[in-house]
């Protein structure tokens, strides 16, 4: 079979491969380095999904942190559970899935951008700095992206088949796979991607959208696309019941994090909704997510050209919409199958983009969002591709702009490697960001344990975020991930419960904060404690007596040379 094609292919086949390489290279290289340590969200995910694996069970929905959507967090835990507890499973994960989802672009803008298209957009999203960030982090948001866009791939695949390019031209193709796998395949993936993240709900609208705009510009395939379409809610009810369930019996589960941070909520609803709304969109111009963890502050979402080019082409498509359902309505004009196939893809790809920007837009906390608008990252670069493709074909210099278009993307994507790796990675806020001087305290700690078998040790946790089911807050997460296989050696105690009289000798005890009050305790009963602070990373120049360099080296590497910042924790030794 592959005799029969054409050298274009082998090209095209050479540039994806080439391209989804070298995404997942940015997305793999120094992963225990960047980002610098686990941030207790991160860490919350490990220590639940290990409590799970270990237990042997499979959680649904996990209340601690606010609530999470259990799909990663099993995943997660049991690749630590099987292979260790170490923070290059923790990076590589996201980092996996970040690269999967890249073919999923490509093929889903082959069918709805064009060649060129496609290739711009699989680009774009491949040195995407949004999509790499997050591709670098153990959140579990980046699984919906992944179940998305395979979602919308193989939706995109059956439909293109089934109204577009007719019998004749699939027939070998349709042998081989029915047309209605495509759309089983996507409900399976739709109903899964309910387990991971609370964006996803929104999703519904997209898939509402796809098929009602098809069944308008398509009505001679009107069975067809019916057909497919309660193919395609069947499947999607078969993955998406066991949390709808769980929904129903814990409605708490549903509504509880939406509730925390809804913009509905605000006392000035229309006036916080504006400024997120154009807080949101000036997000992909102008002014990014100013959350170190989500952005590099100093970067919009995409490059200003890019996000010119998108907010053209929403405009555009919309106006198009509406004029051709116009004439739709009068029943005048006639538009031929590549038309009505454009104008389909291209609402479609509006409806996707801006639906999975509501999560960000109904938020009324750290806008604009990167995190929450996650969803929205495939459509934005597909929707690019498209209006690019779609300027290339319809000019006589097209040759030259696409020299132009691939020129710019290239510039674009070094910009957001350079300024991931060489700008955020080597500035002191962003591993302040990830608290990573409590990596520093849990790797600390499970160097010291193996090495002093005698000594108790305690740790005083901060008071001051959600505690879990382990009634301790979520910030002291970071230091039970690294001690996770010395769990029995560590006692984890809150400021209000530290009782100086309970420490068994001989003791170290660990401080997440300066607590003055737990500092005195232990020195009016133990005078001979010896107080020392810890100082996490950097070079060890200008340290006084009382402190100590702890720059380790080794799997996590996180501690970069050369960086100097202010990290520390302090601890109390007792012989």
């Amino acid at each position: 079979m592959l005799q029969n094609k054409s050298p274009r292919f082998f090209i095209e086949f050479a540039i994806v491969a080439a391209i989804i390489v070298l995404g997942a290279y940015v997305r793999m290289a120094n992963l225990t380095c960047l980002p610098a340590g686990i941030y207790p969200d991160e860490a919350m995910n490990t220590t639940d999904g290990l409590a799970t694996a270990e237990a042997g069970g499979w959680t649904l929905f996990y209340e601690n942190n606010q609530g999470r959507e259990g799909l990663y967090i099993n995943i997660l835990g049991y690749l630590l559970y099987w292979f260790g507890p170490s923070l290059w499973i923790v990076r590589f994960l996201p980092a996996l899935i970040g690269t999967l989802t890249l073919p999923a672009v490509y093929w889903l803008g082959r069918r709805m951008c064009g060649q060129f298209g496609s290739l711009m957009a699989l680009g774009l999203t491949a040195f995407s700095y949004w999509h790499i960030n997050f591709s670098r982090i153990g959140f579990r948001a980046l699984l919906m992206v992944f179940m998305l866009a395979w979602a919308f791939a193989f939706l995109g695949e059956g439909l293109w088949r089934a109204v577009y390019r007719g019998q004749k031209q699939t027939k070998s193709l349709r042998h081989f796979v029915p047309t209605w796998i495509f759309f089983a395949a996507g409900g399976l993936l739709l109903g899964l991607s309910l387990h991971t993240y609370i964006a996803v709900r929104i999703a519904p609208a997209v898939v509402a959208v796809l098929f009602a705009v098809t069944l308008t510009f398509f009505t001679d395939k009107w069975k067809k696309i019916l057909l497919f379409g309660i193919i395609t809610v069947l499947f999607a009810a078969l993955t998406a019941a066991p949390m709808l369930y769980d929904f129903v019996a814990n409605p708490t589960h549903f509504t509880g994090r939406t509730n925390n941070v809804s913009v509905l909520k605000s006392p000035r609803m229309f006036q916080d909704l504006g400024k997120s709304i154009s807080l949101t969109l000036a997000s992909f111009v102008a002014y990014g997510d100013q959350n170190w963890r989500h952005n590099y502050p100093y970067l919009p979402l995409v490059l200003p050209l890019w996000g010119i080019i998108l907010f053209a082409g929403v405009v555009w498509g919309i106006i198009v919409f509406f004029k051709e359902l116009a004439k739709k309505i009068v029943r005048k004009g006639h538009r031929n199958r590549d038309e009505n196939w454009e104008i389909t893809v291209w609402i479609f790809l509006i409806a996707w983009w801006g639906f999975l920007l509501v999560p960000s837009i109904l938020t009324n906390e750290g806008l604009p969002h990167a995190l929450r608008s996650i969803g929205a990252i495939p459509p934005t670069f597909l929707l690019i591709g498209f209006l690019v493709n779609k300027w290339v074909a319809r000019t006589r210099h097209a040759r030259f702009l696409r020299a132009v278009f691939v020129v710019l993307m290239i510039i674009s994507g070094g910009l957001s490697v350079y300024a991931y790796f060489f700008l955020w990675g080597k500035n002191p806020v962003a591993y302040a960001a990830f608290e990573y001087r409590l990596s520093g305290m849990g790797i600390y700690l499970r160097e010291e344990i193996p090495q002093e078998p005698d000594t108790n040790f305690y740790v005083v946790t901060n008071q001051d975020s959600f505690l879990t089911s382990a009634d301790l807050p979520v910030i002291a997460e970071p230091v039970r991930f690294f001690t996770w296989q010395y769990r029995d050696r560590v006692k984890f105690v809150m400021p209000a419960d530290f009782d100086a009289m309970q420490i068994k000798l001989p003791a170290k005890i660990f401080l997440m904060q300066d607590d003055e009050n737990v500092i005195q305790s232990v020195k009016s009963i133990y005078p001979q404690a010896r107080f020392e602070k810890i100082k996490v990373g950097g070079t060890g120049s200008n340290l006084d007596f009382n402190t100590k360099l702890f720059a380790p080296e080794g799997k996590e590497c996180f501690l970069t040379s050369g960086i100097e910042t202010n990290a520390s924790f302090s601890l109390l030794e007792i012989k």
